[in-house]
């Protein structure tokens, strides 16, 4: 009995570490995969972080894209990537994809750089266009760019009654600085140039300012961000 017992025991190991290399095999697969997977994913931002490259990039949060692309026509293109549930289960996020906006167009000639916010707007400053250059281009959604520099952003902002929307926003125009990263900021050249760099808008802020203690209430439960 004790040999028959122990003749079963040398047969089974064979079965056993068999089972062992396959799980061990499938696991490093899996690794693999997923390596390959996060090495192929576009780079994540910082939150404030200054960008003038073309490429694309992910949010802060990871879950929207910014591609910055030049076009044939010399052109830059900067298109906000947004995620969307799907599908839900228990308002649990079961399936989303990204769906494009429409592209932000302006001549390449321009200065140019954009910075993604901790609440996951998209900033964008365009500088002015020098009349050395030339006409002004027609861009592809129809007309074209005022001359004077401008900043943009695609996201989440306040209207004057204390509103939060959500949309694109001309910010030198309306004067809705709030929440405006310091680094952004701090990089747009000319602030005090009016009227000859920036046309007719309300006074550029001396420093950047931030949300009231409201404003970041609303656009944080808004945006589930924890403090």
């Amino acid at each position: 009995m004790i040999a028959e017992d122990q003749t079963l025991i040398v047969q089974q190991r064979p079965l056993l570490s068999f089972r062992v290399r396959l799980l061990l095999g499938a696991g490093f697969l899996l690794l693999a995969l997923f390596v390959v997977v996060l090495l192929s994913l576009p780079p994540k931002l910082k939150a404030g972080q200054v960008i003038d490259q073309y490429g694309v990039y992910r949010f802060p949060t990871g879950g929207q894209r910014v591609e910055i692309k030049k076009t044939a026509a010399n052109n830059v293109q900067i298109i906000f990537h947004r995620r969307f549930v799907e599908f839900s289960l228990f308002s649990i996020p079961i399936y989303s994809r990204l769906a494009a906006d429409q592209p932000i167009s302006f001549e390449a000639e321009r200065d140019w750089f954009v910075s993604v916010d901790r609440y996951q707007r998209l900033w964008i400053f365009h500088g002015r266009w020098d009349q050395e250059w030339g006409a002004l281009r027609p861009m592809p959604s129809g007309g074209t760019v005022p001359y004077p520099a401008a900043v943009l952003m695609q996201g989440s902002w306040f209207l004057p009654k204390g509103k939060l929307a959500t949309g694109g926003n001309v910010v030198s125009m309306t004067g809705e600085w709030a929440g405006v990263p310091s680094t952004f900021f701090e990089r747009i050249p000319d602030k005090d140039q009016g009227v000859s760099t920036w046309g007719g808008i309300p006074p550029i802020p001396v420093s950047p300012p931030p949300f009231t203690k409201k404003q970041q209430t609303m656009i944080e439960l808004k945006l589930g961000i924890a403090r």
